[in-house]
Order: structure tokens, then sequence, then C-alpha cells
């Protein structure tokens, strides 16, 4: 009788263990999905730092950018989580003011200002890996 318990809560205790595996995958996948931006449509933004979030879930750099018609939008620009990023050195070089050049993949919905960043460059040259290149 013993026997048949123990090996019992074995099968439950690996059930539970594999059904949060798979839930928690799902999850994951789901928080890091790139859909709402086109792989296929890649930018370079050039501007000025805004504001600029080291937090989680990604980083963020709002870029004030100047269009042809000398009119000036913010940008949003998602990169990796900080902790990814974090020994690179970009969160002690950035700062409000700063000239930048970005690039990555501009939001699906044309009407969004928003893009996935993968490297910026500050204006002396030093460049910084914020995302991943799906080239």
């Amino acid at each position: 009788m013993t026997r048949s318990r123990r090996s019992l809560w074995g099968i439950e205790s690996w059930v539970l263990v594999l059904g949060s595996w798979v839930l928690g995958v799902g999850s994951l996948a789901a928080h890091h999905s790139d859909s709402a931006y086109d792989l296929f449509q890649p930018i370079t933004l050039q501007g000025t730092v805004a504001k600029f979030l080291w937090e989680n879930p990604h980083i963020r750099v709002y870029i004030e950018v100047r269009d042809a018609d000398g009119r000036v939008a913010t940008w949003d620009v998602e990169g990796n989580p900080p902790g990814r990023i974090g020994g690179r050195g970009l969160r002690d070089a950035l700062k409000v003011g700063d000239r930048i050049t970005v690039a990555g993949y501009r939001a699906r919905d044309p009407a969004q200002r928003s893009a996935l960043g993968y490297r910026l460059t500050l204006v002396d040259g030093r460049r910084f890996t914020i995302g991943d290149d799906r080239d």
C-alpha cells in the first residue's frame, strides 16, 4: 500500500511540474512576442533622447525625431530587458539630451511612432546592442 501511494505521488508530482512548465513557457512566449513590430521594415531613427527608462520588462528610449517637414515627433523605442544589456555601459552613458541613432524595426501600425531597437549609437561613435537584430 505504501509503495503504490509513493508511486502515485511521484506521478502526480511530475504532472504538476510538467503542467507548470508548459504554462510558464506559454506566458513567456506571449510576453516576448515581436508581433507588434514588422521585422521586414527596418528603420533608422536619428534624434535627441527625451526620456530613458532602465526598467523591466524592457528598456525604453524616447527619441525626438525631426521629419522632412521640420516637425518633431517622439518615437518610443523598446529594447531588451536590463539584465540582458547590463554590463555594456549603456545605463551610465545615455543621458537625456544626447543625440543618438537607433537601428530597429518599426511598428506594424504606421500610426504608431514606435520601434523595436537593436542597435543604439551615440554621437561620439560608441555603439550599444539593445536588442536582437533579426536579419
